[in-house]
């Protein structure tokens, strides 16, 4: 399953959840569509933990 796939039933239930996809496609045109898709971030395997602290840092500090 891809992770628009993931992310299509997950927006349509709960709206306000900020969604973080984490894959290792690193085509920027799958990580465009995600993003386009509703996900809050977008990261490559392997992610760095520092950005990917940042980005859930900056996901729950946006109010609902």
């Amino acid at each position: 399953m891809s992770g628009i796939e993931v992310l299509d039933p997950r927006r349509l239930d709960r709206p306000t959840v900020r969604v973080v996809i984490m894959s290792g496609n690193q085509d920027a045109e799958v990580a465009r569509a995600t993003l386009t898709s509703g996900a809050f971030d977008y990261l490559c395997n392997p992610f760095n933990i520092d950005v990917l602290a940042r980005v859930v840092a900056a996901a729950v500090s946006l109010p609902s």
